[in-house]
């Protein structure tokens, strides 16, 4: 163990006891450590520490930790999304590439308008966009063939990062600019581009 990680262990290990008495619960332990931001192989080596106990009762002490399984989860799942923020990226980038036009994604946060069907398996998947106004970022989408219904309450706000779990699908094709348009199906997709979204009026969802 360097020095400056072995003085780091034998501080965090002295102030523990001071807190928590010579032998505390190993739970209660691991809750005094995640709040007093002792992580990782820290944690495990304080745990060794405090305990008295060898590696192997530290490492069971730490991983068996429900706090410490939460805070795995949730880095885990941080990761994750990260990596799937990327993958989106590099595919907008690169469909708009395709089309010779500029990278335009929608704001995190920003609305966009989801018809009830989206995402309850029906196809084709369409989506168009509209100029940006306000929060919205313009996408409009809907499931099945033919055009979108016309009734004001056919689409509902939703914030554009909930499509990370309700239509990852159409995910790659958001970062088309206003004035263009998409259909997906399963082994199928259209991209084309329709000056007519820039000029007519639209729905806007309620915020």
């Amino acid at each position: 163990m360097d020095p400056e990680r072995r003085a780091r262990v034998e501080a965090a290990a002295r102030t523990a006891r001071a807190e928590l008495g010579a032998s505390p619960d190993p739970e209660d332990l691991q809750r005094y450590l995640f709040g007093s931001g002792v992580h990782g192989a820290d944690a495990v080596l304080v745990t060794m520490q405090v305990l008295e106990v060898g590696l192997r009762e530290a490492n069971a002490a730490f991983f068996g930790s429900p706090l410490r399984k939460a805070e795995r989860d949730f880095q885990n799942s941080f990761v994750d999304t990260l990596d799937l923020v990327a993958e989106t990226d590099r595919k907008q980038r690169q469909l708009c590439s395709e089309h010779q036009v500029p990278w335009s994604p929608p704001v995190l946060g920003s609305i966009v308008g989801v018809a009830r069907d989206v995402g309850a398996g029906g196809w084709p998947i369409n989506g168009l966009r509209h100029p940006i106004e306000g929060t919205t970022c313009g996408w409009y989408l809907w499931a099945g063939e033919g055009e979108m219904d016309q009734d004001p309450d056919y689409f509902q706000p939703v914030h554009v990062d909930h499509l990370f779990d309700r239509c990852p699908r159409v995910l790659p094709y958001l970062g088309l600019p206003p004035g263009w348009r998409f259909l997906i199906a399963p082994g199928h997709s259209d991209v084309w581009h329709d000056p007519e979204l820039l000029t007519i009026d639209h729905h806007r969802p309620p915020e």
